[in-house]
């Protein structure tokens, strides 16, 4: 088989995270739920080994997107990073869960060459947020509203469809008119960092209901709807086949939810 060139390289700046979610392995560390991922001590990045990662590529990236287990807020190099992924890529992104985008964070992430804030919140109320993040959803999107205002750039919330938050994520289309986000990606929770007898959802008839009720909101609002895709995830092509995840070690892994399957 021909080798491909990756369309997105997705790197780890840290494995460090200030939450312990429901849906992730730092919030259930256990050998049963996630037995690819090991305990690591806490470890930033370096930007010098960050730079020497992309430096390895003879081409250009399509998208650079930085992200992992970790909240890479955490670390203190992270925008000298996305100014660098941006000289190399036309599209840089940042996934996050906007717990430290303060004032100042969002001034400097302004100037940074960043095209897309990714922020995860998976529920539109106090109690749906907090039985899967464990933290205020109000100071999340106090700060993401404090962004919008800051800058011009784009802003994604993503979300994950779970059993126990479907019905508060009906009204994400007006939590994310409140915060100025423009987009909103729902993906269902299938169990591959998780619980999957707990967390997923997919009852056909529920799922339908529910996109066209988002979808509908969301064109009345003006925001770009990405929903999930209904075809059977075990036909889906394996995403190592398209890009390239890089973990807080600097190892090539097949994605962040297999840590210890170092292929590169």
């Amino acid at each position: 088989m021909k080798a491909q060139k990756p369309t997105l390289i997705e790197i780890e700046p840290t494995n460090g995270c200030n939450l312990v979610c429901k849906i992730c392995p730092h919030g259930t560390p256990d050998s049963v739920h996630y037995p690819l991922f090991p305990k690591h001590p806490i470890k930033n990045m370096s930007l010098e080994q960050y730079k020497e990662i992309l430096d390895s590529y003879d081409y250009e990236f399509p998208t650079i997107q930085i992200c992992g287990t970790g909240e890479p807020l955490l670390n203190p190099n992270l925008v000298e990073m996305i100014k660098y992924s941006k000289k190399l890529a036309p599209k840089v992104e940042l996934i996050t869960n906007a717990t430290l985008l303060n004032q100042e964070t969002s001034k400097r992430l302004k100037n940074s060459g960043l095209d897309l804030l990714r922020v995860s919140i998976d529920g539109s109320d106090e109690e749906a947020y907090r039985k899967i993040r464990g933290y205020s959803l109000k100071k999340v999107t106090n700060n993401v509203r404090q962004f919008t205002n800051t800058t011009n750039i784009q802003t994604m919330i993503n979300c994950l469809v779970t059993r126990n938050n479907s019905d508060s994520i009906r009204n994400m289309p007006d939590l994310l008119n409140r915060m100025g986000a423009n987009i909103l990606e729902l993906r269902l929770f299938d169990g591959g960092s998780g619980d999957s007898q707990t967390h997923s959802l997919y009852e056909q008839a529920t799922l339908s209901e529910l996109h066209k009720e988002i979808k509908t909101k969301c064109e009345e609002l003006g925001i770009e709807f990405l929903p999930w895709e209904f075809e059977d995830y075990s036909n889906q092509d394996c995403l190592f086949n398209t890009e390239a995840h890089i973990n807080f070690e600097g190892y090539l892994t097949p994605c962040f939810n297999t840590p210890r399957l170092k292929v590169g």
